[in-house]
């Protein structure tokens, strides 16, 4: 159960890592911070702005609200990599993939 949480948007002051794509996120770059305590255990987690709206559809669109990594990135190759034809050679990581972003959050 989740005990309480804050979620904003902040300017980054140094350098962080998305904890959705692994990515770094630049100082000076946008990025939401969403933070607080779960079932007894404190989370702080940083993500770019796109992996966390993906992450909002995963969450909506599967009605999960628990998640890992791998979950997420076999729903979005499922929903959009499947189609695309650069499938069998892409080496894009799946969230950052601009085509991915755009049809995910398209579809909102």
């Amino acid at each position: 159960m989740l005990d309480f949480y804050t979620d904003k948007t902040v300017n980054a002051k140094k350098e962080h890592k998305c904890s959705l794509c692994g990515q770094k996120i630049q100082a000076g770059e946008s990025y939401r911070r969403y933070s607080g305590k779960y079932e007894g255990d404190f989370f702080d987690c940083c993500y770019h702005d796109s992996c966390y709206h993906l992450l909002g559809e995963f969450c909506r669109i599967t009605g999960e609200n628990e998640y890992s990594e791998d979950w997420v990135a076999d729903w979005l190759s499922e929903r959009v990599c499947c189609n695309c034809p650069k499938c069998d050679e892409c080496e894009e990581n799946v969230f950052r993939c601009v085509k991915v972003i755009e049809c995910i959050l398209d579809e909102k």
